[in-house]
């Protein structure tokens, strides 16, 4: 009898444990099919799998000279110089026209600022006045900032300088970033 009931303990502990822990009884029996299928199916082992990288076959010799190699042309330790570099020739620019026919000569700093859109762009940014000069941080026919002014190699304020001056430093603004520079040369047609 002591026997029987001791049997029902057991078991019922062991039904309690498993109904708390169920996951943990699938894992482990999943485990133990595992290792129980691994280790007695017939099949290689892993003894047979190679421990070491086989290694390359090996390369033929190359021979120290080209005489066994018939087909082969000896080397050669003339060079020839380069060819000449040809400088294309400098063309003048030819003037562009915007939309409003407004031709652009830019062959020269004078050229360009006596063309009629330039002279609409200082016309809508100054009146055409070359010492303007209204407070506001732009200076000059072009109204220029300094900054903008400074880098293309002007000095002091743009609107105590000359009218050539400032024509010579603007054309190199053009030429530097384009009609970017003013806000007004869309409406030059530029």
């Amino acid at each position: 009898m002591r026997i029987n009931r001791l049997h029902k303990t057991h078991l019922r502990k062991a039904t309690t444990w498993t109904y708390l822990n169920w996951p943990v009884a699938v894992v482990l029996a999943v485990a133990a099919a595992v290792i129980t299928t691994l280790t007695l199916l017939p099949g290689p082992s892993l003894a047979g799998v190679r421990t070491t990288l086989p290694t390359a076959p090996a390369w033929p010799a190359v021979p120290a000279s080209t005489a066994a190699w018939p087909d082969v042309p000896p080397p050669t330790t003339t060079t020839v110089p380069p060819p000449p570099v040809e400088t294309p020739a400098v063309v003048p620019s030819t003037p562009t026209s915007g939309a409003a026919g407004n031709a652009v000569d830019s062959s020269s700093a004078a050229a360009w600022a006596a063309s009629p859109g330039v002279t609409c762009i200082r016309q809508h940014e100054s009146g055409d006045n070359y010492s303007d000069n209204t407070g506001n941080g732009y200076f000059g026919a072009y109204q220029d900032e300094l900054s903008t002014w400074d880098s293309h190699g002007g000095t002091g304020l743009p609107s105590d300088a000359s009218p050539a001056v400032q024509d010579a430093i603007n054309y190199a603004i053009y030429l530097s970033g384009g009609w970017g520079q003013w806000g007004t040369a869309g409406g030059c047609g530029l």
